[in-house]
Formats: C-alpha cells, structure tokens, sequence
C-alpha cells in the first residue's frame, strides 16, 4: 500500500488515466500492448526451439518423431502470462512518459495522455499482413514501431514550441459501477416457486432433452474395455489401484460400470445403460454454472447449453462436478459482490453481559461455549462457517470430482485455487484475512478427499492410489502426446489468398478450431489486464468471473495440449462457449441498466446505451460461427424429435454374445468375438489368469477371465519399470495365455506397433510363447514348454 502510494505521489499520471474519460485512451493502449505482444511473441517463436529429452524410457509418437512437446506448453503459458505483462509495461510506459512531459513542458496531464495514446494508433499496423509467418517480424515491426515514435517526438516538439502554463493538477480518482436496478421483493411464495423452476424445471427439461437412450452399436474393445475389464477384476474380487490401474478416474473407471452391474446387472447392456443415465449430467452442470456468471440468467444459460450441444462439442459428465465446484465459487462471489468477499470475516465480540445472559439459559456448558467463541480461532471457524460454506463445500465437490476424474479434480484445483490465492493479494486487505478464502476452500477438499481416501486406506491401499495418481500425471504426454497443429499451416488460406477471399475458408477450418481457445484466452487476459490497470477491478462482479472461467479454460485445455486429436480437443475447450457468450451478456445487461435508469432524460440513457453496443457484431460473429460449425439449431431439433419419440424406450434384441445383454451389436463382430472367448475358456480355467497385450480389455470381460496384471491395457504400462513389473507377473503367475494381436488399429497406435511401445515385454513373449492359432487375424499365444524355451 506505501509503494503504490509512493508510486502516485510520484507519478500522477497513474491516477488521471483512471478516470472515465480516458478510457478510450486506456483501451487503445491496451490493444497497442496487446498487438505488440503478439507480434514478438510470433518472432520468439522462430528462435526459441526446444530439444526433445526423454529421460523416462517411455516410446510414443512425442519420442518416436523427437517432437519437442514441452515446446507447445512453453509458449501456451509463455502467451498467457507475456501478454498481460506486455500491455502493463507498455502501459506503465505510457503513465511514464507522460508524467515526465507533462512536468517538463508544463502541460496537463490529460492532455498528454491522450496525445500520447493517439501515437499508439500506428501499432495496430501490426495486424496488417500477421498471417505472412515467413516474413522477418523485426523487419516488420519497424514500420509501426518508427511511425509510433516520430508521432511521439512530434507530439513532444510542438509542446516545447508551444510552451502552456496550464495547471497538471490531478483530478481525483473516478470508479464508476454499473447502474443497479432496483426489485421489489416477491412474495415468499412466488420467490420459492422461481427458485424451484430455475433450479429444478429446467435442469430437469435439459436431462430429458440430452437424454438418449441407443445403446445399440459396436464394442469398441478399448474404450469401453476401460469400464469392463476393472468390473471383471471387481467381480473377481479386485481392489480398485492395488489390483486395477486407474487411468481416467475412480468413478469413471471402476464404480460406474460397478454401479452398473448392480442396478442392471454385470453385462455391457448395463454398463451403457448407466452411461446414458448420467451423459445429460454434465449440460445440466454448464447451466448451473451459466446461472451463476450470466446476467441474462435462464435465457443465457440455455443459449449456452444449446451451442455446447450442437456438433463438433459436448460436455461429458466427467465434467460436471468440476463445473459444480466453479458454480458455487462464482454464486459466492456474488452473493459477496456489494460487501466484497473479505466482508464477515470479523471477530465475535461478546460483553461479559451476553456471556453471563447465555450462560445462564444452558449452565456452565453455556458459559464455556460463550467464553471460547470469544477467542480468535474459534470465531474465526465460526465466520468460516457463516461466510464461507459455499467454498467448503466447493472444495469438498472438487475433491469428488477428482475421484470421479483424475485430471477434472486437478484442473478445478488448480483453477479455483490460483483465482482465490490471486483475490487474497488485491490492496486494502489485513495480512490475517488473506488465507481465509483460501482455507475454506482447501478444508472442503481435504473434507472431500478423505470422504473416499478412508476406504483405501483401512484396506491399505492409499499409497496404490497415490502411485497410481503420480503415474497419470507423470508419463500420459509422452505415452499419449501428439502434435499440436501448425500455425503456418492454419494461416495458410489467408497467407495463399489474402484476408479478403480467404478468411472463410481460414475461419471454418479444422485447425482454426484449435487455436480458437488460446485466441479466447489471450484477449480476455488482454481485457483482464486493462481494467485492471484501469482500476476498480476486484469491485466490478463481472471481471471476478471473467477472470475466474478464464482460470478455468486454461486448465481444462491442458488435455488438448496432451493428446492433440478431436476428441480431447473438445474435452478441452469446455469453456470456450462460456467466455464467449459472457462479454455479449454482460454488454446487453448494460444496454438494459440504461434504457431502464430512472430520473433520467431519454437521451443520456440512449447515449449510455449505444456506447455498450459495440457487442453486437462481435455477438453476431459469433453466432455465425457457431452455426456454421456446431449447427446448434438442427441439432436441437433433433433433440427435441427424439423426446417426442420418447427417449426411454428400448429395442428388444435377442443376446448375441455373452455378457453383452441385450444390445444389437454387428453379426461379423459378434462372431468374431464369440469365437475368440470360446477359444479361451475352452484352454483356460475360470479362475486362471491370462494377459492381453493388444489393449482391448474388453477381452478380459466377455472371457470371464481375469488379469494377471493390473495393467489390464497394456499401453498404460508404459515406462520400463512398469514393463517388468507385467513380466514378473507374467512369471510368477505362469500365464500361459496370451492376446497377441487383434490385427487392428490397436496393434498399432498412432502409427507405433505395441512391440514396439512395449519393448521388454515383447521380448519377454517372444522368448516364452508361441502362436497358438490365428482367429482371422487375432494371434492367440500359448506358454512354450521348458524344453522349448531352453532352446
């Protein structure tokens, strides 16, 4: 507070460029930071080159192609975090400057200010031809940049030639919040009948619209080998981390297929059935956490909800308790909006009258209990209580969405977290109350950890589920990384044909889909940034929740930056919708605030409303992009069709395989895999042990066999340690039968055989099995006898 202080007194210019009416020069320094910013940070790419370094043994496509993947996340966090500074040193730049030339030729500050944000305009020369990435960008910044300085030296040459004795005092500071509307309270009846419509009815109307229940199709013996194969292990008796590796998550991998078999029974039907249950979940998440960040309410939040089911995106459940726990931070940043978040966080005070009252009404327990509250702690668990439950209990749901999902848990924590350690930092806060957000939110989710940590831990398996969660983390970007898409090549339409003939082309592309996200990300840093330096910033509800999806969006894209592929790309930009629609809603709400002032003219109301107009193109963009792309209205009608044709009735199909229940699956494949089951149990006991090396752990499921390791896919054993430790299973156990190959993609993940990935184990086969016989095309093996090895 002293420094900032010292800095004003220093400086004036800091407060002047404050005031409403120079936010427009604010804004174009801004973007003039913003531009040059983007500008060097295009030509540090061109230098900057990682090496790729493997130091952990494991083969995939990131090590087989020596692809520098660290390189992507470098300049991922690199953009993220050079941008707002850019724009804060071009800005202090800017107060700078101008104070000294306002000092030294007696000018006002203002004046110069302005002045000086007019000799910025010719950086916005920058985005002329951006897309030219094989030009030199030292040669091309040199033109704005020269431009931007003789502006400047020109401005400075007429103040000395035309000296001013003009006061530079400096007005006072000028915050101003949006205009409040004033309600009149419901009645008590009305207003639980509104609560319960909002959070009821149509929560309710989006599960039965998102509904579908087709379960019919084919297996795929991968991905939903990831639910069979640990339900068989559980049937089998199998401790989920000891006996299982958990690649996704707790719920996701091990108790919703367990769920599963006990409510509809232990069959693939039932395990599909379950996730139709809870697909709609996690839309119904998204508009809770639209309710408590949009203005516009219901009618944003179901806006939001129809693009984000259209084409080309969805919200899975496993996403849902992560939006849960941003839902409950954010409504507490609104219901701590005009007292401010800090606000309760006060002691107890109690005269010795009111403990002597209380301690009359329940004896001596009264009396105690009254004494103690008056003491710092306990006053401070109780306010922790009264004010902060809402992020208790975020915590606690942040927690199970880490059971539920490894990485959703920790990308909410680290989202949440960093926003609430960031709002523990603002000025004019006391040392003693800056941890307290920060508490309540990490009580709940140690609260939320132990609620299933306590399992584990009596069956002394806690430190398999903290291995198991290190391994995840550890080893999936150079098992499952993949190449981020070109810049070059995205820009290329535009490079080849030019903005005005190529920009359709450019937009509606694949790649554009990718870079979309970080552009979002950046210009709400950018915009972040400005009202920040602006002032008022931790006062204005709207910037709190900006900056908390935008926290929030760069954490859940990490998963595009791992596995670079359409799917994990639309995992990972769960909160693109969000932060696009968010500027437009709170620009109409704007627009509404002043057309409905009371005790004003019409016209400063029409004024106040053109100036918050200026969302309506990008707004119209926007939905033009989103259909073109996501067609969220074709989509929605066929929603809207198929809870006609009543979503809940099933097409009775006789079972083709079994355990599969009754689900129509592909004759051709349902023979297949007939075949191959009827091959193991006729050489295999029930309760013998085999291994798959093909990744396909459905096999182990539809055999009714377990696994001799817990690696039930075998390309989660990635590292060499893992590897032996399947060989030391493989030979402590004598496995004697094994799944070689299936003569599909799996055999060859991203272009890369599984002997390959899996070198040790592979030679391990080679030398102790033997092909047993070929089902068209999936290679069974058998255990050579002791002769045979010797040989």
């Amino acid at each position: 507070m002293k420094i900032w202080n010292r800095l004003i007194a220093h400086f004036p210019a800091i407060k002047t460029a404050r005031q409403t009416s120079l936010r427009p020069y604010a804004a174009l320094i801004a973007v003039a930071g913003f531009s040059i910013a983007i500008a060097l940070g295009l030509e540090i790419r061109t230098h900057l080159n990682f090496q790729h370094h493997n130091t952990s043994g494991v083969v995939g496509w990131v090590s087989v192609h020596q692809y520098p993947k660290q390189q992507e996340f470098f300049f991922y966090l690199f953009a993220l975090v050079g941008v707002p500074s850019a724009i804060c040193v071009y800005w202090f730049g800017w107060i700078g400057y101008s104070s000294l030339v306002a000092k030294w030729t007696n000018r006002p500050v203002d004046a110069v200010l302005k002045a000086h944000a007019f000799a910025a305009l010719p950086l916005l020369l920058i985005w002329r031809d951006i897309y030219h990435l094989d030009r030199s960008w030292v040669v091309r910044l040199a033109l704005p940049i020269g431009l931007s300085i003789i502006a400047k030296l020109g401005f400075l040459l007429f103040y000395i030639l035309r000296p001013s004795v003009a006061s530079s005092s400096t007005p006072p500071e000028s915050v101003s919040f949006p205009p409040q509307r004033n309600r009149l309270p419901l009645p008590r009846i009305l207003s639980l009948s509104w609560v319960g419509v909002k959070y009821l009815a149509f929560p309710v109307s989006i599960y039965l619209l998102m509904y579908s229940g087709h379960i019919h199709g084919k297996i795929d013996l991968f991905h939903e080998g990831e639910r069979l194969a640990p339900l068989n292990e559980m049937l089998h008796g199998g401790i989920a981390f000891r006996d299982v590796y958990v690649q996704h998550g707790l719920f996701q991998n091990i108790y919703l297929p367990w769920f599963a078999s006990k409510v509809f029974g232990p069959t693939l039907e039932g395990v599909r059935r379950m996730e139709r249950l809870l697909d709609p979940l996690g839309y119904v998440a998204l508009y809770l956490l639209g309710l408590q960040v949009f203005r516009g309410g219901i009618v944003t939040s179901l806006i939001l909800v129809t693009i984000a089911s259209g084409e080309n995106f969805w919200v899975s459940p496993r996403h849902g308790l992560g939006l849960i726990s941003f839902a409950l931070v954010a409504n507490y940043l609104t219901h701590h909006r005009d007292v401010g978040l800090f606000a309760g966080w006060q002691r107890i005070q109690m005269g010795k009258g009111e403990e002597k009252e209380g301690g009359k009404k329940n004896g001596r327990l009264g009396r105690w209990f009254y004494a103690i509250c008056n003491t710092h702690h306990i006053s401070r668990f109780a306010f922790c209580w009264t004010f902060g439950w809402r992020l208790v209990l975020a915590g606690i749901i942040t927690s199970l969405a880490f059971w539920y999902s490894t990485e959703i848990g920790l990308y909410s924590l680290g989202g949440i977290g960093l926003f609430l350690l960031m709002y523990s930092l603002q000025r004019g806060i006391s040392g003693g109350k800056r941890p307290l957000p920060l508490i309540c939110y990490g009580g709940g989710a140690l609260v939320g950890f132990w609620i299933v940590g306590v399992y584990f831990f009596l069956h002394g398996t806690l430190d398999d589920a903290i291995w198991n969660t290190y391994i995840q983390c550890g080893y999936q970007l150079e098992t499952w990384g993949l190449a981020f898409p070109s810049l070059a090549a995205t820009l290329k339409p535009l490079a080849d044909t030019g903005l005005r003939n190529g920009w359709r082309e450019f937009v509606l592309s694949e790649s554009f889909r990718w870079f979309l996200p970080v552009f979002i990300f950046l210009v709400a840093a950018a915009y972040l940034t400005y009202r920040w330096l602006r002032g008022g910033f931790w006062h204005a509800d709207g910037c709190m929740k900006l900056l908390l999806l935008l926290l929030g969006g760069i954490a859940f894209f990490r998963t595009a930056l791992g596995r670079s592929d359409g799917g994990h790309l639309t995992y990972g930009a769960t909160f693109l919708w969000l932060l696009c629609v968010f500027p437009a809603d709170r620009s109409i709400g704007r627009i509404v605030d002043h057309l409905r002032l009371e005790k004003a003219d019409w016209k400063p109301r029409l004024i106040g409303a053109c100036k918050s107009a200026w969302v309506i193109l990008p707004m119209l963009a926007a939905l033009w992009y989103a259909h073109e792309v996501h067609h969220p209205i074709r989509t929605f009608q066929g929603k809207w069709g198929r809870l006609m044709n009543n979503p809940f009735a099933q097409k009775l199909v006789p079972e083709k395989l079994e355990r599969a229940g009754n689900i129509d699956i592909p004759d051709e494949q349902a023979e297949h895999i007939k075949t191959v089951v009827a091959y193991i149990q006729r050489h295999t006991a029930r309760t013998e042990k085999i291994f798959d090396f093909t990744s396909q752990g459905a096999y182990y499921f539809f055999a009714n066999r377990p696994s001799v390791t817990r690696f039930h896919q075998v390309a989660y054993a990635s590292t060499p340690e893992m590897q032996q430790e399947v060989i030391d299973a493989l030979e402590r156990n004598q496995t004697q039968l094994v799944i070689f190959k299936t003569g599909g993609w799996f055999d060859n993940i991203d272009g890369i055989t599984s002997e390959k990935r899996h070198p040790l184990i592979a030679q391990y086969l080679r030398d102790n099995y033997e092909l047993a016989i070929n089902i068209n095309g999936t290679q069974i093996l058998m255990r050579k006898s002791s002769a045979a090895r010797k040989r």
